[in-house]
């Protein structure tokens, strides 16, 4: 019964934005695959930006500056920061969500006219602590300029 209860406990929650039920923006719990710990809470964008299409994960948003972001390497691991507006999700939840399948990278930035523009890495994975959270992006594609 315990086995089948902790079963329960790990299966309750999305691995991923890709598979919350509700495809509306907002905050969800969610648990990556293998991740055996208590679920986090992250911003799931579900708007079809540049016709890219949705299910994307917020790991940082600056908006008007509210949050400070010169912060030392714990709080990069850990996040900061409110998941509902400004934030840093942190880069153990990143190396959690990216560590396996295969995951693209979206940077929008929109200027204070509401200008857009966007550049787009067909692979995306931050590496374990172990690997200092290594970097690692594909192919690039978008309107940003390099």
């Amino acid at each position: 019964m315990k086995n089948e209860v902790n079963q329960i406990k790990v299966n309750v929650f999305p691995t991923s934005c890709g598979s919350v039920n509700f495809k509306e923006t907002n905050t969800y719990y969610i648990r990556p695959y293998g991740y055996k710990e208590n679920s986090f809470l992250v911003l799931c964008d579900f708007e079809n930006y540049f016709n890219l299409g949705g299910d994307w994960t917020v790991f940082q948003r600056r908006i008007h500056g509210s949050v400070d972001f010169h912060r030392n390497w714990t709080m990069y691991k850990i996040g900061f920061g409110d998941v509902s507006g400004e934030h840093w999700l942190g880069l153990e939840k990143l190396h959690l969500m990216t560590r396996s399948g295969r995951r693209e990278l979206l940077v929008v930035l929109e200027d204070f006219d509401g200008n857009s523009t966007f550049a787009l890495y067909d692979e995306f994975k931050i590496g374990s602590e172990a690997n200092k959270y290594k970097l690692t992006v594909g192919k690039y594609s978008g309107t940003a300029a390099i």
